[in-house]
């Protein structure tokens, strides 16, 4: 999946596995599964709160990059909220949008990486067709 980077995020690769934020728009403090964020690929939609709040509430849970699904089929090179004065807060791990269509490619729990290709502001998301193995279940005879 092709995606196109904010102005605020971190310029650099990332992995981790996909985990989609609850809520979806990333609109609550704190973030609902939060607790399973730390290391992966946190996935947002659109909506309901700036892209910076959402990539700071994913960050600060521990994401390691943010892809945020845009509303409509066009690219989108996300904007972000400034400091008060003329300054734009800066988020510290890679802040990404792509096409709705793409998302249905970001499977829940499968490993994904961020790669930037040619001149900003464009990159890839590549990922692997499987899931990480789950655990046994345990139970008695």
């Amino acid at each position: 999946a092709e995606f196109w980077q904010s102005v605020f995020g971190r310029r650099a690769p990332a992995e981790g596995q996909i985990c989609r934020v609850s809520p979806p728009e990333a609109d609550s403090e704190p973030l609902l599964n939060g607790g399973d964020l730390k290391g992966k690929i946190a996935v947002v939609v659109r909506g309901k709160c700036s892209f910076t709040q959402k990539a700071l509430r994913c960050q600060a849970a521990g994401a390691a990059a943010v892809v945020v699904v845009n509303s409509a089929e066009e690219p989108l090179r996300m904007a972000g909220d400034t400091d008060g004065g003329r300054w734009v807060v800066q988020v510290p791990v890679p802040v990404v949008c792509i096409l709705p269509s793409q998302a249905p490619s970001l499977v829940e729990g499968a490993c994904f990486s961020l790669e930037w290709k040619g001149a900003p502001p464009r990159g890839t998301v590549h990922g692997e067709e499987h899931r990480p193995p789950s655990r046994p279940a345990s139970g008695g005879d």
